[in-house]
């Protein structure tokens, strides 16, 4: 009976391990289970994610639209100020030059005047003289008209 304790022995210990692979495979397939249970809650919570991150990103899109149309706008309204105060630039400088043309005009006919007046005034002062002249020349004849009386 030698050989039927050694095969006994043999079996156990093959139960044995077949009981603790058993038992081992039932603890591994519970921990895989609940690994599986907690990646499908975080893969849940990350396609709630996505889905918030794809509805941010939509919003963000119309709000960027909407700013680069508004932009455009507000381009083209500063690009019409600036025509217009171009315009409005050389329209002032136009006045400017025209303006400084009729200074230059203005202070030549004054000067014209000016030297018109001063031939005048010499004119007035020699009339002045010989109207003086007259009459002490007058005065003098009276004098004389009436001393031969």
């Amino acid at each position: 009976m030698k050989g039927k304790g050694l095969i006994f022995f043999a079996v156990g210990a093959i139960l044995a391990g077949v009981i603790t692979a058993v038992y081992l495979s039932q603890t591994t397939i519970k921990e895989k289970e609940a690994e599986i249970t907690g990646l499908e809650s975080d893969k849940a919570s990350l396609e709630k994610d996505k889905a918030s991150l794809e509805k941010d990103k939509e919003d963000l899109t119309v709000k960027l639209d909407t700013a680069d149309t508004s932009l455009k706008l507000e381009k083209t309204k500063l690009s019409d100020l600036s025509m217009k105060y171009d315009m409005k630039v050389s329209d002032y400088d136009t006045q400017v030059a025209k303006h400084e043309l009729y200074v230059v005009e203005a202070a030549a006919v004054l000067a014209d005047k000016n030297e018109e007046i001063s031939n005048l005034s010499t004119k007035l002062s020699t009339a002045q003289n010989k109207n003086r002249d007259y009459d002490s020349q007058i005065k003098t004849l009276n004098n004389q008209m009436a001393d031969k009386d």
